[in-house]
């Protein structure tokens, strides 16, 4: 199934011809500017994507995740890496589209559930520790990164992960 965040829906993150945008950052006021963090979420997750940069992200992001708790390494320790990595893929997609759109779908009540208490039983703790190895990974290896950057990729994934968490044991 291809994720919703994928399609060229016009305005879908990911479409091919997005609606334009206002600048990433502006200044009212001589205050603090006002970042748009959806976009720099886009940015940031189209240049993650880019060529041979995508498989060594995902490979950086499973070392850092692996090595940061012994329980990552025991509980996905017999996974089948290359599925693993594209459902990852897959969960990045459908966690973006979820925090847009905060309706549920078929495929996160099904990540939630292979993730909840009744399959794989990840403990709450993990999906924060999964969220900080995901942005430090993604302050690693995208070369225009920045505090925007780190901050809109929690932004954009939060929702996804206090959904699992709030469905681990339903």
């Amino acid at each position: 199934m291809r994720p919703k965040y994928l399609t060229t829906r016009p305005g879908a993150i990911g479409a091919r011809n997005p609606p334009p945008r206002l600048a990433p950052a502006v200044q009212l006021f001589g205050r603090d500017p006002v970042i748009d963090y959806v976009y720099e979420f886009e940015q940031s997750f189209a240049r993650i994507r880019q060529g041979d940069l995508a498989e060594r992200f995902l490979d950086r992001f499973y070392q850092r995740f692996f090595s940061a708790d012994p329980l990552v390494a025991e509980k996905f320790g017999a996974t089948d890496m290359a599925h693993q990595k594209q459902m990852l893929r897959e969960s990045l997609a459908e966690m973006a589209e979820f925090a847009l759109t905060r309706q549920s779908n078929p495929y996160i009540v099904t990540l939630a559930r292979i993730h909840g208490s009744r399959g794989r039983d990840i403990p709450v703790r993990l999906y924060d520790l999964w969220l900080d190895c995901l942005v430090d990974t993604v302050r690693e290896m995208d070369s225009d990164a920045t505090d925007a950057v780190a901050l809109a990729w929690r932004i954009v994934m939060g929702p996804g992960i206090e959904f699992m968490k709030f469905y681990r044991d339903k």
